[in-house]
């Protein structure tokens, strides 16, 4: 992220929500969605958005599975 704020390839602002998402490959899928496609602000919002909510289903899943099945 740093070498793309560096080369000026990208506005601070969509690395900043670049980085709300957790995943490192969910990052780099829009990292290069937002340089290859020349994503909006507010596109490249809505996809973030949806990675975040994608990795909060998958937390809450695993963590509702670890309840259900203790000690599996």
């Amino acid at each position: 992220m740093q070498t793309v704020l560096q080369q000026g390839k990208l506005h601070y602002t969509k690395v900043n929500e670049i980085l709300k998402v957790k995943d490192s490959s969910h990052q780099q899928q829009l990292l290069q969605a937002a340089i290859k496609e020349g994503l909006s602000f507010d596109q490249l919002q809505e996809k973030s958005r949806h990675c975040v909510l994608y990795e909060a289903r998958s937390r809450s899943i695993c963590h509702n599975a670890l309840l259900q099945f203790p000690g599996s």
